[in-house]
């Protein structure tokens, strides 16, 4: 505030010796710029008054990838929705420029009369015919802790007990504070929250990329890029989740050994929540 208050009496003086004596004093416009001109300076929100990070894993980070929980900013973002109508698109596409995709819920229609026209669905709706659990345990499994995903609208038609046309599908979704990180082979890495705990969203160890974490092999043996550890997520939640820092480190011990002979990198993602 007093640095604030020092540029501000230092306005004052510039124009006291360039304005006031000048001719153009008299002009209204430029009165009432003077006159207003040292309020709007004190009124005028800082960035330090509008975000309160509470934790050094958000401090360092600029205001547009905070995330939207009330202990980190004091303004909240708006959930996004994606609407899908069958026969325009065969799949529905989440993206997140700021952050990593959370999605929330999952709504559809299997009635044929609910159907879209001109891209939109009707404004009157019917209860749902199908439970949409199945669709949003899919939506979260493909999207989850990502920076972008496609999402099948046959997930939609096929899922179980409907197994009938989905004639539109929108999801809602949030960008959480985050990024995917990649830890090499026998390296260990540090998950770390502040003063909230950790929220593993996803999580592989194996290959999948001949790009990520290189190194020398026989052209014999190339490594494998499709590599994969179902337990990997539930191996990293069980031992992060709900915490304020965890380290884990990548190697076969802890997770498995799911293809012999190709080195392997850890790959997930996290985000902050506030403890329960």
């Amino acid at each position: 505030m007093f640095a604030l208050k020092l540029s501000t009496r230092q306005l004052t003086d510039k124009l006291s010796t360039d304005v006031f004596f000048s001719p153009y004093f008299l002009q209204p416009h430029l009165l009432l710029y003077i006159l207003f001109l040292p309020c709007f300076l004190i009124s005028y929100p800082t960035s330090s008054s509008l975000i309160k990070p509470d934790s050094h894993y958000v401090h360092d980070l600029p205001p547009h990838m905070l995330s939207c929980k009330p202990s980190t900013v004091t303004l909240c973002c708006v959930s996004e929705r994606t609407l899908t109508c069958d026969l325009q698109d065969y799949a529905q596409r989440l993206t997140c420029y700021d952050g990593l995709i959370v999605v929330q819920n999952v709504s559809a229609s299997h009635r044929e009369s609910e159907a879209c026209v001109d891209g939109v669905p009707p404004t009157r709706l019917q209860p749902p015919l199908c439970s949409m659990t199945p669709v949003l345990r899919t939506a979260k499994k493909r999207c989850d802790g990502r920076y972008r995903c496609a999402v099948k609208m046959d997930s939609c038609h096929f899922a179980k007990p409907c197994m009938t046309r989905c004639v539109w599908m929108e999801t809602t979704y949030t960008c959480e504070t985050g990024r995917i990180h990649y830890v090499c082979q026998r390296r260990r890495s540090t998950l770390d929250c502040g003063s909230q705990v950790i929220k593993v969203l996803r999580a592989n160890y194996g290959r999948l990329s001949k790009r990520v974490c290189r190194y020398p092999y026989p052209r014999s043996q190339p490594p494998s890029t499709t590599c994969r550890d179902s337990r990997t997520l539930q191996v990293m939640a069980d031992r992060c989740d709900g915490r304020y820092r965890c380290s884990v480190r990548a190697s076969n011990s802890i997770f498995s050994n799911s293809c012999p002979g190709t080195r392997k990198y850890l790959k997930y993602s996290y985000t902050c929540v506030d403890p329960e």
